[in-house]
């Protein structure tokens, strides 16, 4: 028997830090993504020997830990088996790998992805019943567990999948779906591509709940959770071009929320991607470095990737979320 999970990742367009606190548990956060095909993949495979965890990073090298605290790599594994009661993991019989599709540390919440994955397989093999939203709130709970300064819009748009704006209210997370016929048209604006560079996003986000704390950000986040909510609508209409300016008014709030958010190098790539007919964009996650998304008409897409120099990362809308399934 063998137990095989995948979880996607995710476009954060619009919202982006409205739903760290304290500025969420404050105003409540509202977030616009997607769910991608840039997948971390689990395999849990019980067995008679030791247990082994195995994970593979973007280079492609497996990493072995058969004791705990030997690599921060395996912190959020640890932690998931500590929520199990799974303490002594080597005495249990099993081989758990992570894959991952895509590259670390670059905006697409590729640890939340790994969370959820790790989750679902956990759960069908101890024969745990979680609903998504259950798996994405644990998977959460997990990274604050850490100490990790966090949001819940990875969680959630990893284990639901699609299009969905989000909201935080009196404790509460709902979600409206846009549906998967505007939500392909949208795609065919989208464009990804990466830096060249990852980043340690721990930095960025302490700097972000420092403005958060003394309200510096609060006027920035408040507005950027606004344009949440008109994105939505917006899409929903089919404007995309005015979703594209949208975003690039919400990408200049966020640099004033968080400074660390961009860099000369990603201020170069945004103004060489206007100058090209690029509507509006964003780095992806807490910023830094790493993905960075745009908003394109089709006709201008080669344009923009030639003057930018970067790499398109292709992808397409996951609307499953997390899938899990026994071999």
């Amino acid at each position: 028997m063998r137990i095989e999970t995948e979880a996607p990742t995710r476009i954060g367009i619009l919202g982006g830090s409205t739903d760290v606190d304290p500025f969420n548990s404050k105003h409540g956060g509202r977030v616009l993504n997607m769910a991608i095909d840039i997948k971390h993949r689990a395999v849990l495979t019980p067995q008679e020997c030791e247990a082994t965890l195995e994970a593979m990073d973007e280079k492609r090298f497996f990493y072995y830990l058969p004791k705990r605290g030997e690599d921060k790599k395996f912190d959020l594994i640890y932690e998931i088996l500590r929520s199990y009661g799974l303490v002594d993991f080597d005495h249990w019989g099993v081989r758990f790998i992570d894959k991952f599709d895509g590259i670390q540390s670059a905006g697409l919440g590729s640890s939340a992805s790994a969370a959820v994955s790790m989750i679902g397989a956990f759960n069908e093999w101890l024969g745990i019943r979680q609903s998504k939203e259950e798996i994405a709130k644990k998977a959460w709970q997990m990274e604050l567990n850490l100490g990790w300064i966090s949001g819940w819009q990875d969680q959630f748009a990893s284990a639901i999948g699609g299009l969905n704006f989000f909201e935080y209210k009196n404790g509460q997370i709902t979600k409206q779906t846009i549906e998967r016929e505007i939500a392909g048209e949208f795609q065919g604006w989208c464009l990804l591509v990466y830096t060249g560079k990852t980043r340690h996003s721990a930095e960025v986000q302490k700097v972000l709940k420092e403005k958060m704390e003394d309200d510096s950000a609060t006027i920035y986040l408040k507005k950027m959770s606004f344009f949440a909510e008109v994105g939505t609508a917006l899409i929903r209409q089919g404007l995309f071009k005015q979703t594209g300016q949208l975003i690039d008014c919400s990408w200049e709030n966020k640099k004033r929320a968080n400074p660390l958010s961009s860099n000369p190098h990603l201020d170069e790539i945004y103004n060489q991607a206007v100058k090209a007919g690029a509507i509006g964009g964003k780095i992806c996650g807490a910023g830094g470095e790493g993905h960075f998304f745009f908003v394109v008409e089709p006709t201008k897409r080669q344009r923009v990737i030639q003057a930018i120099q970067l790499e398109e990362v292709k992808f397409n809308i996951d609307f499953e979320g997390l899938k899990v399934k026994r071999c």
